[in-house]
Order: structure tokens, then sequence, then C-alpha cells
């Protein structure tokens, strides 16, 4: 048994190795004293040799288990190792502290699955501190709350060592490179090193330290316990559907990509011919476009003062300017811009998928300051229902379907909710369609399509915090005219008018679950928006639990902002998607929150599309 003597925090601290079979044996006996007597958290960090757990070289080479006294390393390759570590990690005893997903998703690589038992440092710390203001890695936390600047130190030391070793062995371009370099090293290089295992040992004892810190934090800064409990189950429930990952149709996207390229080429070559320009995405459009008599919004231009020719710009001037060849350079152009995204995106489907055809997005469930979950790697969420193309390229396992459910109106019920706003609240009491009742409250019994749609537009815009500027832009009215419709609207809903005044005097927004939410000094108007949202997301969350208790978490297949997608046999999915309706129903402060359900069928998109 190799030992290292450490100190973190200040505090000597012992990091034991195994090497053989009788330590091994030795570490399962230290975990059985942990586990009857009264340690049963423990700290949990893996090395592995890569960031994707889903290539086909990728393998975990450590694993560090840490009671906060001494910390234990287990090399992967040892005799015995393999099922001491699921002794360890799946006795119904021993809860483990980690920090991110990333460990319990490398672990499932071994076939070990920690399900509900982690209590995962990293989603304490953005429940404690929402949104990005503050750093939220571990060894900013642990130099914050522990005051142990010795993990960056390790980190700083094993780093070196990377270095040291990759200007000897490794490829020129590798070494020059910090980033290659860091890649290389825990590919290549052997995990047994001193610089190591010191790293490794103390990343176990760290995070084992600063679980009970952050969550008494939380618990001294007013967050309910039920609140920390719910955001550790769901973090793990993401978990679990990152694992699972979601098949990709990929003959499906690699004929739209052909598909999209040509037609790319094609748009390029007619803007080529009619501009004379050697470039169709050349700066030297907007020349050729002013000498044919285009007037740019002058509110819309680059650093330098030059027009925008973004998406949003182009919709507008395509609009403005019809027929002829400034239409057509203009309508080519926008069509660039669209299928340069799509294009994005099907190529980022094929990069992350794996060699069986999944992809196995990482679901932040506190991604805005909010708690709104955010995806990445690919970004799903940016992918819109009103587009099913992009979204069909996501299929069902055979014989299953896919089931899309979310809330009706959610922000404006719960608006009418907390505010008590009598206005509001009678056409949701009602059954009464909400934007027809701003619209004949704003505009009268006659109010037109066009009115409709801006009521339903000053309806969510006051609700997500946007004022006169943002409903201009919007509806494409005068500045004066918008304000005069918001300053209507919030005539016709005082409660809420006076909730959000209220509000926007708060350091800070707490909402119904006892979530907390830092306010921004330079935008008090968003606070409305942030009880609102947040409350939204929390109903989501219990409506989550629900399904679970239902269907089990293996029918959940993602989540999309406040919309869940199941999988299900097929022959079950018109009476799972009423019964899911069903269970997402509630009544929050005397307001019913209803919910809608549809059977996608096979692709998460519409059929037709496929």
């Amino acid at each position: 048994m190799q030992t290292h003597d450490i100190v973190f925090a200040g505090q000597p601290s012992p990091v034991f190795v195994c090497e053989d079979l009788d330590d091994v044996v030795e570490y399962t006996s230290w975990v059985h004293f942990c586990t009857t007597h009264g340690f049963t958290v423990l700290g949990l960090d893996v090395e592995t040799t890569g960031l994707d757990p889903w290539s086909e070289d990728f393998r975990v080479t450590l694993v560090q288990i840490s009671n906060g006294e001494r910390t234990y390393v287990v090399p992967t390759h040892v005799t015995g190792a393999h099922e001491a570590l699921i002794g360890t990690l799946e006795n119904p005893k021993v809860k483990v502290a980690t920090h991110s997903q990333y460990d319990a998703v490398a672990l499932a690589t071994l076939g070990i699955v920690l399900g509900p038992k982690v209590i995962d440092t990293y989603v304490l710390s953005r429940l404690l501190a929402p949104g990005n203001d503050t750093p939220h890695g571990l060894k900013p936390l642990c130099t914050e709350w522990l005051q142990a600047p010795e993990l960056e130190q390790a980190d700083a030391e094993r780093a070196a060592y990377f270095k040291a070793e990759a200007k000897v062995h490794a490829p020129k371009e590798i070494a020059r490179a910090p980033r290659k370099v860091e890649s290389w090293g825990w590919k290549h290089l052997s995990p047994m090193s001193p610089e190591v295992l010191r790293y490794a040992g103390m990343d176990a004892l760290a995070v084992r330290l600063l679980a009970p810190v952050l969550t008494d934090a939380l618990i001294k800064q007013g967050v309910p316990e039920t609140l920390i409990e719910q955001e550790l189950w769901l973090a793990s429930v993401a978990t679990a559907m990152r694992v699972r990952g979601l098949k990709v149709d990929v003959p499906r996207v690699q004929a739209l990509l052909d598909t999209y390229r040509d037609e790319m080429e094609q748009a390029k070559l007619v803007i080529r011919t009619i501009t004379g320009l050697p470039s169709a995405l050349s700066p030297k459009r907007i020349d050729w476009l002013l000498e044919q008599g285009v007037e740019f919004d002058p509110q819309r231009t680059t650093e330098k003062g030059r027009p925008q020719l973004d998406k949003e710009s182009l919709v507008e001037l395509c609009r403005k300017y019809q027929g002829g060849d400034v239409s057509t350079v203009l309508h080519c152009s926008l069509f660039l811009s669209e299928r340069k995204n799509s294009v994005a995106n099907l190529e980022n489907f094929l990069a992350h998928a794996d060699q069986h055809g999944y992809v196995h997005p990482e679901i932040k469930t506190l991604g805005a300051k909010t708690g709104r979950m955010s995806i990445t790697n690919p970004a799903l969420q940016t992918l819109k229902k009103s587009d099913p193309i992009l979204r069909g390229c996501f299929v069902a396992e055979k014989g299953m379907s896919l089931i899309s459910a979310d809330f009706s109106q959610i922000e404006i019920r719960i608006a009418a909710a907390l505010s008590g706003d009598e206005a509001l609240s009678s056409p949701i009491l009602n059954g009464v369609d909400t934007h027809d009742d701003t619209a004949k409250r704003l505009f009268g019994e006659d109010f037109t399509k066009d009115q409709r749609q801006l009521a339903k537009m000053v309806n969510f815009g006051s609700l997500y915090g946007g004022g006169a500027g943002t409903l201009s832009k919007q509806a494409g009215i005068t500045v004066d005219e918008a304000r005069g419709v918001v300053t209507k609207w919030k005539a016709t809903y005082p409660q809420i008018a006076r909730m959000s005044h209220v509000l926007s005097g708060m350091p800070v927004v707490v909402n119904p679950a006892g979530r907390r939410i830092p306010t921004d000094p330079q935008r008090p108007y968003a606070n409305l928006n942030y009880m609102i949202q947040s409350t939204a997301r929390d109903l989501f969350v219990v409506a989550v639990e629900r399904i679970v208790r239902e269907f089990g978490v293996q029918a959940l297949w993602l989540f999309v902002h406040d919309e869940v997608l199941l999988h299900v046999p097929k022959e079950q999915a018109d009476d799972a998607a009423k019964r899911v309706q069903d269970i997402m129903h509630t009544v929050f402060y005397g307001i019913p929150i209803d919910a809608e359900a549809e059977v996608l069928g096979g692709r998460w998109g519409a059929d037709a599309a496929a």
C-alpha cells in the first residue's frame, strides 16, 4: 500500500493507494468500518483517460474514496478493485459527495450506478449562488469555503508534471498547446505518478469536506431542506437520462446535411451572379446593397459603425424590399443565415453521437439564475417546436413512442396566482382565452387579429420584464405607441403592477418553494420574471416527481425548458399521454395549472417531416 501524506486546509491527511489484492481487502475493511461507525457519506472522485465517456478508448483509471479523515485511491487495474468499488458505491448505507455529473457518468461505464445517492456539490453551489456571477468549480469553492488553496496547488503541480513529460514524449504540436497537453497527459501518462495520486486523493477529500459546509450555508440562508433534496434528486435523474442517451437517425442527418449544403451553394451562386462579388458572404454585400438604395436601420450597427446584416436585420429588410435583384440577394442571404444554423446543429448531432448512434447531452438542471434547465453537447434546447425538421433527427427505440407534455400558459397562470389580480384570474377561472380577454380590455370588444397578437406580446413581455422598447421591436410599432399599450396594460392589471413594484425593490427574490435568486441592481424590473419563471420551474419539477412515481425514471427521455418528453411502449402511448396530462394538472393558490400532452410517435418532431 502506497502512502502519501498531504496537507489540506492546513491539516495533514493521509492518502492510501491500493497496489494489490491485499490492499483492496484492507480498503473494503475500512469501508465497513466507516459504514458501521457513522461515516455514511463518502467523498468520491474519478480520474479517466478523457472527457468523453462514450469514446471507444475511454476508461476509468482511478477511483478515490474519502471519509474526510483518510482517503483511499483504488486503481481500476488492481485485482479485486471493480468488485470492491461496486460493494462500496452500491451499498444502500452509503451516500457519496461528488462535484458535477461527470463522476457518476464515468462510473456508469464500469456498470456502477449511483442513482439518487449523490450529494453533488456543484448543484449545492449553484443553488447557493444562482447564475454565473460566482465560480462554481471545485478549486475556487475549496479556497472560498474551506480556506484550502492546496487543491489548486496540487493541480498546478500535476499540470507541471504533464507539461514536462509532454516536452519529452509528446509530438511537438501537442507539447506547444496547453489544452492538448492536458488531454494527452490523462490519456498517455501513468495515473500512478505521485503528482497525479496526490491531486486525485485531494479531490475526493475536498468534495467530502465541502458538501456539509455548503449544505449548512444553504440552510442558514433559509433554503428549505426539501428544496435541496429535490435538486439533488433531479440532478440524479438528469444523469440517468444522459447515460441512457437519445437515438439519432444518422442517415436522416447525413441526408439533410447533403441537401442543405447543396442548397447553400446554389444560394451563394445566385448572390455572386447578381452582385459580381467573389464571395457570397463578402462584407462588400453591404456596399452593393447601399448602391442599390437599401436603407439600413441606423440603430443596428457593428462596433465599427457598419450596418448589421445579421438574421434579425435580414428579416426586416426582406419584409421591406420586395421584388427585383435586391430582394433576391436579401432573401438568399437570409436563407444562408438560417441554413448555416441548421447545418451547425446537424454537424453537432453527428459530432456528439457515439459509435452506436446515440447522443448523451448534459442536462444542466440549474442552468439559469431562476433554476431553468439548459442542455449542452448538443444544445437541444435551441431546437424549436415550430421547426420539426431538426427535432425529427431524434427517434424512439423500436416499438416505443415519444410523448411531449408541458404546462399551458404557465407564466400567466402563476402571475395571476401570486398577484391575486382579479382581472387576470377571471378568464382563467372561467375558461376564457387569456389573450382574447386582454385584447378586449385593451382595445374593446371588436379587437382585430393584429390587436390580439399585440395583447399576447404585451402579456408575455410584461411578465418577462420587457418594456416599451422591447414591445416596439417585437410588434413593429413606435416606442410611443408601445409605451401607451404598456401603460394601459399596467392599469388593467394593477395587482401585477403592484407586485412588480414591490419585487423590484428587493435585493433577493424568494419564491414560494424557498428558492433564493439574487437580483441585478441594474435590472430591478427583471425581478417579476425571476419570481414567475422560478416558480414555473419548481412546479414543473413537482410534476416530474409525480410522473416518475407513475411511470418510473426509465420513462423519462428529455427535459427541454418546461417540456418533459417520455418514452413509452407504442401501444400504451395514448393512455399514457392522458395520464401524464392528469398528473401534471394542479391548483396553485386557487389558480388551475393545466397541462397539454401529445403523442409524437416514433420521432421527436412531426412524423410527417420524416
